[in-house]
Parts: structure tokens; C-alpha cells; sequence
């Protein structure tokens, strides 16, 4: 089960991760549904438009 501190230093570390690549957007956040201590992370990549 997630702490309250959790959810905040998961957006933390994302944003530090996206400035290198500003490509990654966050999609989700979920908690493990085998062990409860581990959370998953799931990206995407911003729609780009080609010329």
C-alpha cells in the first residue's frame, strides 16, 4: 500500500527522468499486484507530427 510520500517522489524522479528525454510522458502509477512494496511505472511518448 502506498504511503502519502510515495505518489510524490514517483512524479519527482519522472520529471528528473523527462528533462533528457522530453519525449516520455507519465501514464500511470500502480502498485504491484504480486508484492505490495513495488510499483510499476508505465510511459508513453508524445504524439509527434512528421514534416
Amino acid at each position: 500500500m502506498r504511503n502519502l510520500k510515495q505518489p510524490e517522489l514517483s512524479h519527482h524522479l519522472f520529471h528528473q527522468l523527462q528533462q533528457p528525454f522530453p519525449a516520455i510522458e507519465l501514464v500511470e502509477i500502480l502498485e504491484s499486484p504480486i508484492y505490495s512494496n513495488n510499483f510499476w511505472v508505465r510511459l508513453g511518448t508524445k504524439p509527434t507530427t512528421l514534416k
